[in-house]
């Protein structure tokens, strides 16, 4: 597989992860599990493990998919910054990583320390911003975009 296969995957999976992490988040926020693991960060409890509760289980879930996409943002960035020509990629995946970053701050800082509905809000807010960006990225190394930028209208007429 080529360099750009690679960054069309891992720009996909960067996209798909963080709307999982929205959704993820959504489901805290309704069930109230946001104290689910207490006030521990990032154990659950002071445990590795979670309890078997079902507040813990979607809280301790959310951080963990979100540790893993974390990972994933962070390999798409060295593939970006390392084989992509593309300043507005660059721009993209640092700007997702930046406001992934901010958003997981205030998600710790919710769990140890008693926080105020704007918080949570900026918490939310920054989730977006960082989706948005995810998906900006996806859609500069889609199958579309690349046939755009090659004058291909063949290959986009097929869909």
């Amino acid at each position: 597989m080529n360099i750009n296969g690679w960054l069309r995957r891992f720009s996909y999976a960067s996209a798909i992860g963080m709307f999982l992490i929205l959704l993820m988040g959504t489901l805290v926020t309704k069930t109230d599990s946001g104290r689910g693991c207490g006030t521990d960060w990032p154990l659950c409890n002071g445990k590795f493990i979670p309890a078997y509760t079902i507040q813990s289980l979607i809280e301790y879930s959310h951080r963990f998919v979100t540790g893993i996409v974390g990972l994933i943002l962070l390999a798409t960035m060295i593939l970006v910054f390392m084989y992509s020509r593309r300043k507005d990629a660059k721009w993209y995946i640092s700007g997702a990583m930046f406001f992934t970053v901010l958003q997981a701050i205030l998600g710790a800082m919710a769990v140890i320390w008693p926080t105020s509905a704007p918080v949570l809000a900026l918490h939310f807010g920054f989730s977006l911003l960082s989706f948005a960006f995810t998906l900006l990225l996806a859609l500069v190394f889609s199958e579309k975009a690349e046939a755009l930028r090659k004058g291909d209208g063949a290959r986009l007429s097929r869909g």
